[in-house]
């Protein structure tokens, strides 16, 4: 894996029958696509058609001889953040940590609103079939939710052709240094860790419907884990140093979260980042109109960690202070909060674990990076 873009984002090598890429690794999502020759760059804000260069994607893909158009369907995709894509499904030929899925289904993107980071062409989802975002019907603009069809992702394809066993794991790079993704099992002594694990049930995610009902999700859907508790504190301590021994504020009430890579903050119960935010040094300030939470740059971050399956990973502080693109001395506090009542450990988590995704075991399992 590269880090690129301030480690706010990490890109994978993928290769689209003859032709190398860089792509968004992305554990939230399912899909895998790439941008195609001549693609409408769309303006997030407003719609209207902008010049390619904005939209800030690496090289197109041509379609190769090994590729195959899916008749009568299209790539439709939102994500969490705004940015949206359009496009035609096909089957392709793609090559993985040099694991090769012949006829992968893949989408190609030909129209985007996109922000990205001028290296990545497209994206790799690793999360579950269930969320996949195939369309019957090649008009985008006739696209109605209910004809989606749910197809093999491209992790689920190698596991099914036995090509890999049924796990991967991650482990992100900081300050531009690469991480590693090993298909398989882990990545070895590529990356130092405690030989202690800690465990957690892959689950069906929970969330509250447009009637305020809250109700488990029938499908696998994301790698959804719950969180034993969150423990902040304003005590000035080394972030590998053992637990201080006065603990500020600490919550009780088990959180179900989601593990993605392709999210760079923590999103996590307003109360609790409430809390959280209050104990910087100076306090960080909420703004109301975006929903988010700035400190200032040389802001003391309090000490932050998660515990899972009764263990806690302690999150390294300069990690917490995030770069807000609005220059001066204002950053964005790495925790943030979430939204429709879903909690989510981003990159800023998976920056100090190493993290198994063991689908096979229907398990997550988390080591204390050194």
């Amino acid at each position: 894996i590269l880090a690129a873009a301030r480690d706010v984002v990490y890109l994978v090598p993928i290769q689209f029958g003859n032709q190398s890429f860089l792509s968004v690794l992305d554990t939230g999502s399912s899909d895998t696509w790439l941008v195609g020759p001549d693609y409408d760059c769309i303006d997030l804000f407003d719609g209207a058609t902008i010049p390619d260069f904005e939209c800030r994607l690496g090289p197109q893909y041509n379609t190769t001889s090994t590729f195959n158009q899916i008749p009568e369907q299209h790539f439709k995709i939102a994500y969490a953040d705004g940015e949206f894509l359009n496009g035609i499904m096909g089957r392709e030929d793609v090559t993985l940590a040099g694991i090769t899925v012949p006829q992968q289904t893949v989408g190609i993107v030909n129209y985007a609103a996109w922000m990205g980071d001028e290296q990545s062409s497209g994206l790799v989802g690793l999360a579950y079939p269930s969320i996949t975002r195939a369309y019957a019907g090649n008009n985008t603009q006739q696209h109605i939710k209910s004809m989606n069809i749910a197809y093999s992702p491209i992790f689920t394809s190698m596991t099914r052709l036995n090509l890999t066993a049924p796990l991967f794991s991650l482990a992100l790079g900081r300050d531009g240094k690469p991480g590693v993704l090993a298909f398989g099992g882990l990545p070895g002594g590529a990356v130092r860790h405690s030989p202690k694990f800690a465990r957690a049930s892959i689950e069906f995610l929970t969330m509250s419907g447009a009637d305020g009902v809250i109700r488990a999700q029938t499908e696998y859907q994301m790698y959804t884990i719950t969180a034993d508790s969150f423990i902040f504190s304003a005590k000035k301590a080394r972030y590998l140093s053992k637990t201080p021994k006065v603990l500020l504020q600490s919550t009780s009430t088990p959180t179900q979260i989601i593990i993605d890579s392709g999210t760079t903050m923590l999103f996590l119960p307003f109360n609790t980042t409430k809390a959280i935010n209050a104990l910087w040094s100076p306090p960080a300030h909420y703004n109301e109109d975006s929903r988010t939470y700035f400190v200032h740059c040389n802001a003391t971050a309090p000490r932050f960690g998660v515990t899972i399956g009764g263990q806690t990973f302690w999150i390294n502080p300069n990690d917490l202070i995030q770069d807000a693109d609005i220059g001066g001395k204002i950053c964005m506090s790495g925790i943030q909060p979430g939204s429709d009542g879903i909690s989510v450990l981003g990159d800023i988590f998976l920056k100090n674990v190493l993290a198994v995704f063991d689908v096979g075991a229907g398990e997550m399992r988390f080591a204390a990076r050194r």
